[in-house]
C-alpha cells in the first residue's frame, strides 16, 4: 500500500512542480549578481526601480546609462518590470521580487502545459512532456529577472484557455477573455513568444469546431496581436528615435541573420542539442521525432514543423544575438520538450523509463548549478551605492563606470551617467567630449565587469573590485 502511494506521488506532475519550486527557492533573495545573465536582470531591474523612484508611466521605461539623456528608451512591453514596481508599492523595492514573480508565473505555466497537452493527447504524454520541460533549461531561467520563461508561461496558459474555449460545448466568455488577453500580453512581455499565434493556423482550418467560436477567438486574438505590433513596430521605435537612447536589440535583417548563422554553424547547432534539454533530452527528442514518424502521428509532425518553421524568423532576426545568447530558445522549449515526451514514452520498460527520466535529471541538475549560486567577490557590488553615498556622491550627480558593454554596475550604484571603455576613459579629451563635461565622478570595476585602469591618479575609495575617482583629475586642465 505505502509503494502504491508514493508511485501515485512520483506520477502526479504537481508533485514535481512543487519540488521544482522549492529547490528553487534556494538563494531566491540573491542580487542578480549569478556569472550569466546578471547584465539582462540588472536591465529589467532597473526599469523597474526607475518606476518606483521616477516615473510610473508603463509606456515611458528608462534605464540609468544613457549619459545626460533621460534614460527612456524602446524595448519589450515592460509588464514584467512593472509587476516587480507594483510590488515595491507594497513591499519597499528589493532586488528579488522578479526572481519570485517569475518563478510563480513559469511553475504556473508548467501546470497549463500539462493541462494542455492533457486535453489534446493524454495523461501520460502529458506528464512526460511537462517533466521534461521542468527540468529543462527552463528550471533556471524561471527564476532569473528575465521575461523569457514568463512570457511564454502566459501564452501557454492562453493557448489552454483558447482551446478550452474551442472544444468545450458551453459558450464559457472566461476562457475567450483569458486567452485573447493572456497571449497578446506574453508576446508583449517577449515577442518571440508569439511565435505560438502559430499553431492556431490548425483550429483555424478544422472544420469540427464552431465558425462562430472561431470568429470570436481569432476576431480577440487579431486585436491583441494589433497591440503587440503597434508596440515593437511603431512606439518601440518611436522611443528610441526621440528620446535618442539605442538600447533595446530589435533585431537585422533576415539576410544578415542568415550569414551570421553559416559563419558560426556549430554554436547555433549548441541552441538545439546542448542548451534547451541538454544532450539526454535532445536524445530523447530525437528518438521522439523518429516515433511519430514510424507512429505516423500526422497531427505531431504537424505541430512540430509549424513551430519550428513560425521559429525561422525569430531565429533569423536574432542572427548572432540568437547564436550567443541560449534565452532565445525558451519560446520553443515547450515544443522540443513535447516531442522528447513522445520520444520517453515509447520506452516500453518501465525500469528503463525511470532510468532515463533518472539520467535526464543528473544531466541538466549538472549544467545548471552554476546559476545558483554568486561568486564572492560579486556580492562587493552590492555595497557600491553605499560607498557613493557615503562619499558625498548626491543621487543625480551623473558617473562614469568602465565596464561597457555590462551595466550591472550601474544598476548597483543606483546612479545615471555613461557606460563607456577603458580606451574612452584613459584618453582625456575623449572622455570630456563624452559626458560634456557633466560627469563627476568615475567607477573603475576592476576584474567582474571591466579590468583596471592604469593611471597616476588617486582613488578617494577602493575595494579589491572597484575603484572610485574624482572626475575632475580626469578631465584635461582648463585653457
Amino acid at each position: 500500500m505505502e509503494k502504491s502511494r508514493i508511485n501515485i506521488l512520483l506520477s502526479d506532475i504537481r508533485f514535481w512542480i512543487l519540488v521544482a519550486f522549492l529547490l528553487r527557492l534556494y538563494g531566491i533573495t540573491f542580487s542578480p549578481l549569478e556569472v550569466n545573465h546578471n547584465w539582462r536582470q540588472s536591465t529589467v531591474n532597473m526599469v523597474a526601480r526607475n518606476f518606483f523612484e521616477i516615473s510610473n508611466n508603463i509606456f515611458l521605461p528608462r534605464i540609468d546609462f544613457a549619459g545626460d539623456l533621460t534614460g527612456i528608451t524602446g524595448m519589450e512591453f515592460p509588464f514584467f518590470n512593472y509587476l516587480i514596481y507594483l510590488s515595491s508599492l507594497i513591499f519597499g523595492f528589493d532586488h528579488w521580487y522578479g526572481r519570485l514573480i517569475n518563478l510563480m508565473i513559469s511553475s504556473l505555466g508548467i501546470w497549463y502545459f500539462y493541462k494542455l497537452i492533457k486535453q489534446l493527447w493524454n495523461t501520460k504524454l502529458a506528464f512526460s512532456a511537462s517533466f521534461i520541460l521542468l527540468f529543462s533549461h527552463w528550471f533556471k531561467y524561471s527564476r532569473k529577472i528575465m521575461p523569457d520563461t514568463f512570457a511564454v508561461s502566459l501564452v501557454m496558459i492562453g493557448l489552454y484557455f483558447a482551446f478550452c474555449y474551442l472544444q468545450r460545448k458551453n459558450q464559457n466568455i472566461l476562457y475567450l477573455i483569458g486567452a485573447t488577453l493572456l497571449m497578446p500580453i506574453g508576446a508583449l512581455a517577449k515577442l518571440p513568444a508569439g511565435y505560438a499565434y502559430a499553431f492556431f493556423i490548425i483550429p483555424l482550418i478544422n472544420k469540427q469546431f464552431e465558425w462562430k467560436k472561431k470568429a470570436y477567438l481569432f476576431g480577440g486574438l487579431t486585436l491583441g496581436l494589433l497591440s503587440v505590433l503597434f508596440w515593437y513596430f511603431y512606439w518601440s521605435p518611436y522611443l528610441t528615435t526621440h528620446y535618442q537612447f539605442y538600447h533595446f536589440f530589435q533585431g537585422k535583417s533576415l539576410q544578415s541573420g542568415f550569414f551570421d548563422i553559416l559563419y558560426e554553424p556549430k554554436l547555433f547547432l549548441k541552441n538545439f542539442y546542448e542548451y534547451p534539454l541538454h544532450f539526454v533530452g535532445f536524445g530523447l527528442f530525437a528518438l521522439g521525432i523518429f516515433s511519430a514518424i514510424r507512429a505516423d502521428q500526422k497531427d505531431v509532425l504537424t505541430i512540430l514543423s509549424l513551430g519550428m518553421v513560425a521559429y525561422i524568423p525569430v531565429i533569423l532576426k536574432g542572427g548572432w544575438t540568437f547564436i550567443h545568447h541560449s534565452y532565445y530558445m525558451v519560446p520553443v522549449t515547450p515544443l522540443m520538450a513535447l516531442i522528447a515526451g513522445i520520444g520517453l514514452n515509447s520506452i516500453p520498460n518501465r525500469y528503463i523509463f525511470t532510468l532515463f527520466c533518472c539520467a535526464y535529471l543528473v544531466d541538466n541538475g549538472l549544467s545548471q548549478m552554476d546559476d545558483f549560486k554568486v561568486r564572492e567577490n560579486y556580492f562587493s557590488f552590492e555595497n557600491l551605492e553605499e560607498d557613493l553615498n557615503s562619499l558625498g556622491v548626491s543621487a543625480t550627480d551623473l558617473i562614469v563606470i568602465n565596464s561597457h558593454p555590462n551595466p550591472t554596475p550601474f544598476y548597483f550604484s543606483n546612479r545615471k551617467g555613461w557606460l563607456l571603455s577603458n580606451d574612452q576613459i584613459v584618453n582625456s579629451q575623449t572622455l570630456f567630449e563624452i559626458t560634456k563635461g557633466k560627469a563627476k565622478y568615475l567607477v573603475v570595476t576592476k576584474e567582474c565587469f571591466g579590468s583596471n585602469i592604469s593611471t597616476t591618479t588617486k582613488p578617494i575609495y577602493s575595494r579589491d573590485t572597484y575603484d572610485i575617482y574624482n572626475l575632475s583629475e580626469f578631465y584635461p586642465p582648463k585653457k
